[in-house]
């Protein structure tokens, strides 16, 4: 009935069945790291396979090869510029805001449903951090796997149902975390500004570091993924940032990724 690239979504039309019973949704905004989930699906192939853990973490953010989907991609992984023509150079998209949980999902569960300990459906199974180096993205699991927050899920399929198109916001920065004397997160570093975009049109350049959006903290780039994932296009939010020793602040107006 539609798709949604970009989030890693689609939602089918079952035809010819009539005997279907709904899985029961819950509310992933509940949920919270150490709570119990389970992932059900086909690893490998193994038909009705259940595997038990727990919420490892909460709001990660993670990119994924478009060819490969098993495993998360390393190579700039915190990429805010339009994440279509991402995917067209790269073969790659970035997923925010994911439940990060350790029960096992390998090839054949990932797509699968991730549920909470009264059978709720909290989010859906999209990709693992494997320890294969080869490339092939068939390495198994090694307890580190995310899932699409079923909130999110439902607010995509919701449009796609309708027959609207669902837009992701654009920043228009690539970032990586930076760090104190210390070694503890200091904010979201700017590693390139895209030219024409929300950030470069409030005046910020690579070599900013962003520590706050509208007034959340901001100590690395997985949480500015997050933040600025949970606006719309055309949401102003106001930017924190120092440069040379001095913080400034800016106001930009997120785009529309096309």
């Amino acid at each position: 009935m539609g798709r949604d690239p970009s989030g890693d979504l689609a939602v089918v039309q079952a035809q010819g069945k009539s005997d279907l019973k709904p899985a029961t949704i819950g509310n992933s905004d509940k949920l919270s790291p150490g709570d119990g989930v389970v992932a059900i699906g086909s690893p490998l192939g193994l038909e009705g396979t259940v595997t038990q853990g727990i919420v490892s973490a909460l709001n990660r953010s993670y990119t994924v090869s478009t060819e490969q989907q098993q495993q998360p991609q390393q190579q700039n992984p915190f990429n805010f510029q339009d994440p279509q023509k991402q995917q067209q150079q790269s073969g790659s998209i970035t997923i925010p805001n994911a439940i990060q949980t350790d029960a096992a999902i390998n090839p054949g569960n990932s797509g699968g449903p991730l549920l909470n300990m009264s059978g709720q459906v909290i989010g859906i199974n999209s990709a693992i951090r494997s320890s294969d180096s080869s490339g092939s993205g068939q390495g198994g699991s090694i307890g580190i796997g995310f899932a699409i927050p079923i909130n999110t899920a439902k607010a995509t399929a919701d449009k796609l149902i309708k027959g609207e198109k669902v837009q992701h916001p654009l920043f228009g920065v690539s970032v990586t975390s930076a760090t104190d004397s210390n070694g503890n997160g200091s904010g979201a570093l700017v590693a390139a500004v895209t030219k024409g975009g929300p950030a470069d049109k409030a005046g910020i350049q690579k070599g900013d570091v962003i520590t706050q959006v509208d007034g959340t903290k901001v100590p690395d780039s997985d949480t500015l993924v997050s933040v600025v994932a949970q606006h719309q296009p055309g949401d102003k939010v106001k930017v924190t940032y120092t440069r040379n020793g001095k913080s400034h602040t800016a106001t930009a107006t997120l785009a529309a990724a096309k």
